[in-house]
């Protein structure tokens, strides 16, 4: 039998003839495929080509979708190989999202919660405003003509809350 090549056995392992070559330097035999198998298990790990998650692993990470998430499980999980997949995943996520932010599509959630408290804000102060606006205007009417100056005052507020360039909004980003 012709003895194999360490192009052949590096095929065999899925790495390339470089780490063959390595192993034998450092002693290994490499015609040997246990040798061989148990010393790439010694090194760092890589995802096995073609390696999947595990039944267990796919079960749990279904319909996952944050990055906490994924992170939690990846603790979880108990295969190397199932960790390696997860991180790559959480990887991806954190690339897509750093995309997102940078097309503008993606905003900090510290900047809409500061954003919907000042509309909210604003909201607030005008509806109250009506409070001390409206009693002089409503004072010895008619309860229907009462209810036209009520509606016209909000459909006023509600229209200056809705135009950006509202005298409202100045001085306010949104």
């Amino acid at each position: 039998m012709a003895k194999r090549t360490h192009i052949d056995i590096a095929e065999d392992h899925g790495v390339k003839i470089p780490v063959i070559k390595k192993l034998s330097r450092e002693g290994i035999n490499v015609y040997i495929f246990e040798d061989v198998a148990a010393a790439l298990a010694k090194q760092n790990h890589r995802i096995k080509p073609g390696a999947e998650l595990s039944k267990s692993a796919q079960v749990a990470t279904e319909g996952l979708t944050t990055i906490a998430e994924l992170e939690e499980q990846a603790l979880e999980a108990t295969s190397i190989d199932d960790v390696k997949i997860i991180k790559e995943k959480v990887a991806v996520l954190q690339g897509v999202i750093k995309v997102e932010k940078e097309r503008g599509k993606l905003i900090p959630i510290a900047e809409v919660d500061e954003r919907d408290t000042r509309i909210a804000a604003a909201v607030k102060a005008s509806f109250s405003k009506l409070k001390n606006d409206l009693p002089p205007e409503l004072e010895g009417l008619a309860s229907a003509d009462m209810c036209d100056i009520i509606g016209n005052h909000i459909v006023e507020i509600l229209t200056d809350l809705a135009n950006a360039q509202s005298e409202f909004w100045k001085d306010k980003e949104l």
